[in-house]
């Protein structure tokens, strides 16, 4: 009774701001909760990359795509990614020498930690960064690249883009520039292609949207209701039994949000169940089999929850149906 709807042109939109650059299309944790085979079928003529976090992630996506994909994190696994023509990322020198040795140069991306320190070679060891330029001058390697941890701190991120730039020129860098994630292109920076993340899901326009059925409408006029009675019934309710509970997706922390229902917003009461919640329809006209929108409005959800959309996003991953 459960479904999750692609808005295939709400992504094409959102994709838009970033046609002036190279595009590595995030499709990490099944392309956000959205679907990974979907989106990149729909993706697969319109960028550059996908990038994805992991070895497994990539075979994924090289089962039905042909296109160039980018393990954005260290894969541990060289002679499966050369094996499969993998991209990946590298962040210390036992991997390149590695890399060199079994000549596939051509698939690795340096990663420069600049203030994220989650991956890379730091930027500001002098001595690391001497040995890195003597290997950028013997060989040849596919990207440069580093990761943004805060793009709505204009100070901070200009910081580590200089810092970045001063590393680039200091390697005479030769290869594909890349930067993460999808804010950076309010940034007047000089790269060659951008790694695009939740911009693509939610920019302009939300991509996914969750629906559900009701299944059942019980009319009370006292008692509690659900786990631990957390609604207290005082006043003649009507509540709608909606299948979809926190295995889905749907966290006990969405209580008091509001679901959409024949145009009329309507929240959820009590505490959520593994496979259902309560919502209060007193004041909608609606019966068994209507639809119900559950992510209605996902600021609301964010603001209540203290959620972020990455995690409001990839929950659904587990949505039955």
């Amino acid at each position: 009774m459960n479904k999750k709807i692609i808005d295939f042109e709400a992504l094409e939109s959102n994709l838009e701001k970033y046609k002036g650059k190279k595009i590595c299309a995030m499709v990490k944790a099944n392309a956000y909760g959205h679907g990974a085979r979907e989106i990149t079928n729909f993706l697969e003529d319109k960028v550059e990359y996908f990038g994805v976090s992991s070895l497994k992630e990539a075979e994924e996506i090289r089962s039905f795509s042909d296109k160039k994909i980018l393990i954005a994190s260290p894969c541990y696994n060289i002679s499966e990614c050369k094996k499969k023509h993998l991209d990946f990322i590298v962040d210390n020198f036992d991997e390149l020498e590695e890399c060199r040795k079994k000549n596939c140069l051509d698939l690795v991306h340096i990663k420069i930690n600049t203030g994220m320190n989650r991956f890379g070679f730091d930027c500001d060891d002098k001595k690391t960064l001497k040995k890195l330029r003597l290997f950028f001058k013997e060989n040849q390697v596919a990207g440069l690249s580093t990761h943004f941890s805060n793009l709505k701190d204009r100070k901070l991120t200009i910081s580590q883009y200089t810092k970045f730039l001063k590393v680039k020129k200091f390697l005479h860098a030769d290869c594909l520039v890349h930067l993460g994630g999808s804010n950076v292109i309010n940034y007047n920076f000089d790269y060659d292609m951008i790694r695009a993340g939740l911009g693509l899901y939610l920019g302009d326009k939300r991509v996914m949207r969750i629906y559900s059925k009701i299944m059942e409408i019980r009319d009370l006029t006292s008692g509690n209701v659900g786990y631990e009675g957390k609604f207290n019934i005082t006043k003649p309710t009507r509540l709608a039994l909606i299948p979809i509970g926190y295995a889905d997706g749907l966290l006990r922390s969405y209580s008091g949000c509001k679901v959409l229902i024949n145009g009329e917003e309507c929240p959820i009461v009590g505490r959520i169940c593994m496979d259902l919640c309560f919502v209060d329809v007193t004041n909608v006209c609606c019966e068994v089999g209507d639809e119900v929108e559950v992510l209605h409005n996902i600021f609301e959800v964010m603001k209540r929850t203290k959620l972020t959309p990455y995690e409001i996003f990839t929950n659904f991953n587990n949505l039955r149906v």
